[in-house]
């Protein structure tokens, strides 16, 4: 079984995939895409976090729409959601990148392919409620658990990713506190934020 890590940057999906160290199946220790996950044939359970072209990321794809779609017929998809206006924030606080269209093709993709996606993970619960998203995933997908998410980041290997992101490193489980009126700092209409926060439940 492959399992494929998707959502748009800054929503945790990093953290996600760190966390799945703690179940009994293999973490592949980079960013990947959707074609060369396809391609991996050894046996086993795999789990891969998205490259930041894949499908629900919501950059510019690199490989056509289509193809995608067909590939994730062969794995299963979690996808990571978080508030819209922290995300914008914490990618400008990150790359000093006021861009919100990044999370809003992914939310609308997401919303589009939604027959695709066999888990969606809520960053916020993620970090508040570790231990019940372990078990929905283990329950969602059969795995053994070897460690608990609430130990998190005990026994998580700093090279867990092969990346140029050297803070790319495990640190404690947190809810960071953000500026929500931030997209009002910058002049951003917030009401397309608000009404996408609100088909996912903010």
């Amino acid at each position: 079984m492959k399992i494929f890590i998707t959502g748009a940057p800054k929503t945790g999906t990093t953290l996600l995939a760190r966390m799945f160290n703690y179940f009994d199946c293999k973490v592949i220790n980079e960013e990947g895409n959707m074609h060369d996950f396809h391609k991996q044939k050894d046996n086993g359970i795999y789990v891969c976090k998205r490259s930041e072209n894949s499908l629900f990321s919501g950059a510019i794809p690199a490989d056509p729409i289509s193809k995608q779609l067909e590939w994730a017929k062969d794995f299963k998809i979690i996808n990571v959601v978080r508030d819209g206006r922290d995300v914008i924030h914490s990618i400008y606080r990150e790359w000093g990148v006021i861009n919100p269209y990044i999370w809003i093709n992914s939310i609308q993709s997401a919303l589009k392919y939604e027959s695709y996606i066999d888990l969606t993970v809520k960053y916020e619960d993620l970090i508040t409620h570790h231990d019940l998203i372990q078990r929905k995933i283990s329950q969602t997908f059969g795995l053994k658990k070897t460690g608990s998410f609430s130990d998190y980041p005990k026994n998580i290997p700093d090279d867990c990713f092969k990346t140029d992101k050297p803070h790319y490193k495990p640190r404690k489980l947190e809810a960071r506190e953000t500026n929500r009126n931030f997209y009002k700092t910058i002049g951003l209409d917030p009401k397309f934020i608000l009404d996408l926060n609100e088909e996912l439940g903010y």
